[in-house]
């Protein structure tokens, strides 16, 4: 796996797919108001809850929901819609990664004026463990992987450095979706309050690592390889 060039879905068409999904569950159910939708991986999901008339009103309308949409009352006043994605989505060819400061910076410019961002380093636990074992082992003079208690496993795209991006605007995702189109960006989930119309779009876009893990990386790899023969 290359640690600088990443092929992914498209954030925009996923969002697509999503919208696709929330007008399966747009049924009226009388006396019943929708309260939230949302979606993640490849599910849909709405919230209704009873304003008026008795719980027994609704349940003849529940035929009105198209076929593959899930339906249960989380109790006399609540009911949660569900429906699974079937869209078939492609992942775009490799792309270079953006590095931190660019990426930021590119970021901050693209959504500053149309809505509330939040933006969360994570460098996560196995890439720093890593860089500390591959200098381990290298000052150490280890011969063998696994001596002395030293393993190595070189990095998944799980493991990449990357920026949690969190973004609260009344911009609807038909509207938004190519804000996200950015080389290493994931598209995690979207939400949106019925009664105010803000949406909340949870990503986190995969950074180019830094030349050290890059090298870490790398040298597991030639450890990893000449340990098997």
């Amino acid at each position: 796996m290359s640690l600088t060039k990443m092929g992914l879905l498209v954030p925009s068409e996923q969002m697509n797919s999503c919208l696709d999904g929330f007008a399966a569950l747009a049924v009226p159910l009388p006396g019943w108001k929708m309260v939230t939708l949302r979606c993640k991986d490849t599910i849909v999901e709405g919230n209704w809850n009873r304003q008026i008339g008795s719980y027994e009103m609704v349940e003849p309308y529940l035929s009105r929901f198209p076929e593959g949409v899930t339906r249960n009352f989380a109790d006399s006043q609540n009911l949660i819609a569900n429906r699974r994605l079937t869209a078939k989505l492609e992942p775009t060819e490799a792309q270079e990664l953006l590095d931190r400061s660019y990426a930021i910076i590119i970021l901050t410019k693209r959504f500053a004026n149309i809505g509330q961002i939040t933006l969360r380093e994570v460098v996560p636990a196995a890439s720093q463990q890593l860089v500390q074992s591959v200098e381990m082992i290298q000052q150490s003079g280890f011969n063998a992987i696994g001596k002395d208690k030293v393993e190595l496993k070189p990095l998944t795209r799980d493991d990449m450095p990357y920026l949690a991006i969190e973004l609260k605007s009344s911009t609807p995702p038909n509207m938004i979706g190519k804000y996200f189109d950015l080389p290493g960006l994931v598209f995690l989930n979207m939400s949106t309050s019925v009664s105010d119309g803000i949406w909340v779009y949870s990503a986190k876009l995969i950074l180019r690592p830094d030349a050290r893990l890059i090298a870490a990386n790398s040298k597991a790899r030639q450890l990893l390889a000449a340990n098997a023969n």
